[in-house]
């Protein structure tokens, strides 16, 4: 009755493959019928695996299934029966997705924007970020920590002056330099930091961080005044 439910049956009666293809989206039918044409074929055998979406053939719902089976052939190398069970991963891809349109945001985002755990090491930076301090691309981000970028008396002043001060709620900002990678030129910036904290126990797992470069800025007020 599950499995019927999650592709649309939600009345009794007889279900056929074929109505059960129906209720399979347009733009995944095909892959999922060459998969059980690939389990169901004994020279091939291949494990049926799928991951698609299905449009309620009487409600009109679209969930995503996860479907695992396999064929079972007899004496003739014949599929006699094939078998499986069927899984709603709709709120698993939907959060995926809201992640992956997160995580596009912030990558193209303008702004420096980076993560560090406690101990300071580096868990993620945008490409702007790493633009802006120089950072090579082959320098992989779980290498970085907060000793690249900030003196012994900067990474004090933070640790005394900031990190006691972040606000649960509005977190943290103010102008502090930040050093080039490969330079150490510092950087004035614009800084935010806000706690990031373990949804579950709520127990603080690092520091997020987002800066503007106050160059471009500081120059054209040098030029108005000029």
């Amino acid at each position: 009755q599950r499995c019927r439910a999650l592709f649309g049956f939600e009345s009794e009666g007889e279900t056929t493959y074929e109505k059960v293809l129906n209720c399979i989206h347009p733009d995944d039918k095909q892959k999922v019928v060459q998969a059980v044409d690939n389990a169901i074929d004994y020279n091939k055998a291949d494990a049926y695996d799928m991951r698609y979406r299905t449009v309620g053939d009487e409600t009109g719902n679209i969930r995503w299934v996860h479907c695992k089976g396999r064929a079972y052939f007899n004496e003739q190398n014949i599929a006699y029966r094939f078998a499986g069970t069927a899984r709603d991963i709709t709120g698993e891809v939907n959060t995926a997705i809201a992640e992956q349109q997160l995580l596009s945001l912030v990558s193209k985002n303008p702004d420096l924007m980076s993560i560090t755990n406690v101990a300071g090491e580096v868990v993620y930076m945008n490409q702007s970020g790493r633009k802006l301090l120089g950072v090579p691309e082959n320098v992989p981000t779980e290498s970085l920590t907060v000793n690249d970028f900030y003196s012994d008396e900067q990474i004090q002043f933070i640790k005394e002056k900031i990190i006691p001060n972040i606000h649960e709620k509005t977190g943290w900002q103010g102008v502090i330099q930040v050093n080039h990678f490969q330079t150490k030129q510092p950087i004035p910036c614009q800084l935010s930091y806000i706690m990031v904290k373990n949804p579950i126990t709520g127990e603080i797992i690092g520091r997020g961080a987002t800066a503007r470069d106050l160059r471009p800025e500081l120059k054209a007020k040098v030029e108005i005044q000029r």
